[in-house]
């Protein structure tokens, strides 16, 4: 590029001006990426409407609130979705379709980058007064032509406009910390603020938490294993992204946590397939772990649930189940599972497993 060749490339980000930081931490100099760097352009592809079963319908009102927000007016325009049909084998979607934002380097956003120091929140306000549409506005475009559904839209892109992670508080029995969202303490149990307190009962005292020479995962005799070469780490960032842990050992769920929050993802509990459900359509979760044997639903039947509606039929599930004969895999994988692991695991070999899922329903 330099020499006054036209090159294309790609590069791993969540949008296009994430790109100039991605260089920056390349160790590529600012005044390079200025005089070099033409346009960046990011893209995301999104589920098409069948167009044999579209109708219209209204969307839940927290998704209408979002709307608004990101575009600063009322929502006036009819939001369409697919019935299901045999077209579109009963999902309502077929094909896909890009939604696309370019960066120009050209102007102030050029002068910004070349000056070194400018924040991403700086280079995207100087390129959206230059005329730029983020992937968002895009997406929101083919919302409004009915090309896909809001619900797409907001699987795909709105956590790019949301906090990498929810806010934390205290939980006042046991005092660990805890997300403002959570139900449930998963360290003690406890029914946390704006959730109904259960009939009173005798409880049993909070589980001592670990000391801090011995992580959750000794705690459980999780198998030790050398440390992982990570020269070649996973390229793709899912920070923020939100998982939802369903399982009924509260040990177990104290681990997965505080391993899954220690490597910056967004979690959400449950302590059965019923409460797993509820959370589903609230939290809208990238990716479900869940334990088989569980009471009220168990791990088989929850998977059921979420393939039959086609709400929820695409959201990525992992089985961890100390059934581990190959039957009962097969029967995991019969019902829809995305990868299944059998406990005890090494929490490596979990993360990483998380990360291929991930990479393979939305990157």
């Amino acid at each position: 590029s330099m020499t006054g060749h036209l090159v294309f490339s790609t590069l791993h980000t969540n949008d296009a001006v994430s790109t100039i930081s991605r260089l920056l931490d390349l160790k590529v100099e600012p005044y390079l990426i200025a005089s070099s760097l033409t346009g960046v352009l990011a893209q995301r592809l999104v589920r098409a409407i069948c167009t044999h079963c579209r109708e219209e319908y209204q969307p839940p009102a927290d998704v209408i609130k979002k709307i608004e927000a990101h575009l600063g007016e009322e929502v006036s325009f009819l939001f369409y979705r697919g019935k299901g049909c045999e077209k579109c084998q009963h999902t309502g979607y077929r094909g896909r379709i890009g939604v696309h934002e370019f960066l120009d380097i050209s102007g102030e956003v050029r002068q910004a980058i070349r000056q070194g120091g400018a924040s991403e929140g700086k280079i995207r306000d100087l390129a959206r007064k230059s005329g730029m549409k983020s992937l968002l506005d895009d997406a929101l475009e083919k919302v409004k032509q009915g090309i896909t559904t809001m619900e797409e839209v907001e699987r795909i892109l709105i956590l790019m406009d949301e906090p990498a992670s929810a806010k934390e508080a205290l939980c006042p029995q046991c005092e660990e910390t805890v997300q403002e969202d959570w139900k449930k303490c998963p360290y003690c149990g406890a029914h946390l603020k704006g959730t109904p307190e259960p009939p009173a009962v005798a409880a049993p005292p909070p589980a001592p938490a670990p000391s801090p020479a011995q992580p959750p995962s000794q705690a459980l005799n999780w198998p030790s294993h050398p440390p992982l070469d990570r020269t070649n780490a996973h390229p793709l960032d899912f920070t923020g992204f939100k998982v939802l842990v369903v399982d009924d050992d509260q040990e177990m769920l104290r681990a997965l946590v505080l391993y899954l929050l220690k490597n910056k993802f967004s979690v959400s509990i449950a302590a059965n397939g019923q409460e797993a459900m509820e959370l589903v359509s609230r939290d809208k979760p990238h990716v479900l772990i869940t334990d088989v044997l569980m009471p009220s639903m168990d791990g088989l039947e929850l998977l059921r649930t979420l393939r039959a509606d086609v709400t929820t039929a695409f959201i990525p599930v992992i089985i961890l189940s100390q059934k581990s004969a190959v039957e009962d895999r097969l029967k995991g994988f019969e019902v829809g599972t995305d990868d299944y692991i059998s406990k005890p695991f090494s929490p490596d070999e979990m993360l990483y497993r998380i990360r291929a899922v991930l990479k393979r329903v939305y990157a």
